[in-house]
């Protein structure tokens, strides 16, 4: 029997855990078993995964991205001053309801905003504990539900930096190596050892500094080492080269920037793996790999000058698809709200639907500025 790659533990039929390659709660599905005990897995899910998936994570929300289990998380963003809860193909919600009170003049003014009716009564309740003539059933009754868009573009803020990406390629690495029967690098189990379990210690919203693995590099080779798919895609290479006993792993996540790994090589001929997927619709993908990208040498790009371009580039397209989805789906959302359970599609049909979708191809339109890329 195999043991663990992590814990040097005996894998058993009890024990044994599906080794995704590319976390499931980014859209990856190859899961090999037989070399990762369950224990194992958890200390990569800890100390590599969870931080990978919480800063890439708010690409699979915008896309609507393709997972094997499980929902999405929804993706806090802001407007203006008020957060907002977004989730791919449903309704953008209030993070929190609003309470609100100014005085203009002799008067009060009080604004509430919430999710529910529940909550409105709960937010004018604090307004009869201020002011006891307040008449909480006939404010009830004015209230309206309301669906419009808003005024100003949503922002949110990413993390596609070497300190959650490289780890966890790394770990990719040796666990694609693992999975071909391949050397892994003499470092990876003092390295993963040593990460600091960032799921217990990373506090929400900051980052926890870790030491870059040995051996991993940004890789942007004068040729591309492959030819890429039209879509949105998580990508991996492993390539194995006998004469310089030697394999290069190479990972594309959203086509961003791809990091390599060189790994020690012990096979006798050139060996090509290659997995990928289409993120949106989890079809897998065949790469034809480039083979004079990896005749290159195989050394360290973090100070390529490019880079930065590179990767506002790759962002910039994943936002672009993220809105046509999202238009799509609402064009969808509209005509199925105009048209309802009408058994007939009218003139008057089509007239609201037109109106309406000018009206949202109008607010697309309006301030691309201001959108955070970061």
């Amino acid at each position: 029997m195999a043991n663990c790659i992590i814990t040097g533990d005996e894998i058993t039929p009890e024990n044994d855990s599906a080794a995704h390659v590319i976390p499931s709660a980014l859209g990856g599905r190859l899961k090999p078993k037989g070399f990762l005990s369950a224990l194992g897995n958890q200390i990569l899910n800890d100390k590599v995964d969870a931080p990978l998936i919480r800063s890439l994570g708010p690409f699979m929300t915008l896309l609507g991205g393709s997972r094997d289990r499980g929902d999405n998380a929804p993706l806090i963003m802001k407007s203006g001053d008020t957060t907002y809860v977004v989730s791919f193909g449903g309704p953008i919600q209030l993070a929190r309801p609003e309470y609100r009170e100014r005085v203009e003049g002799e008067a009060t003014v009080i604004e509430v905003r919430a999710r529910t009716m529940k909550e409105v009564r709960q937010l004018l309740g604090r307004v009869k504990a201020k002011h006891a003539s307040f008449d909480v059933e006939s404010a009830l009754a004015m209230a309206a539900e309301q669906s419009v868009y808003l005024p100003e573009m949503l922002g949110t803020r990413v993390n596609v930096g070497p300190n959650p990406v490289f780890p966890a390629v790394f770990a990719m690495a040796n666990v694609y190596a693992a999975w071909l029967g391949m050397p892994l690098h003499s470092d990876f189990v003092t390295y993963i050892h040593q990460l600091p379990d960032r799921v217990k210690y990373e506090p929400e919203g900051q980052e926890v500094k870790v030491d870059m693995p040995p051996n991993t590099f940004y890789w942007l080779p004068p040729t591309p080492p492959y030819s890429r798919p039209p879509s949105v895609s998580h990508a991996v290479i492993y390539f194995g080269d006998p004469s310089r006993k030697k394999a290069i792993f190479y990972a594309e996540l959203f086509n961003l920037p791809g990091v390599a790994v060189v790994l020690p090589y012990d096979g006798s001929d050139v060996l090509e793996k290659t997995y990928a997927v289409d993120v949106v619709t989890a079809m897998e993908q065949h790469l034809v790999l480039d083979r004079q990208a990896y005749r290159e040498p195989w050394e360290c790009t973090h100070e390529t000058p490019e880079l930065f371009d590179i990767v506002q580039q790759s962002v910039g397209r994943i936002l672009e698809l993220a809105t046509q989805r999202m238009r799509e789906h609402e064009i969808e959302r509209i005509i199925s709200d105009v048209v309802g359970n009408a058994p007939v599609f009218t003139e008057q049909h089509i007239g609201e639907i037109s109106t309406r979708v000018a009206e949202l191809a109008a607010r697309l339109m309006i301030g691309p500025a201001g959108r955070d890329n970061t």
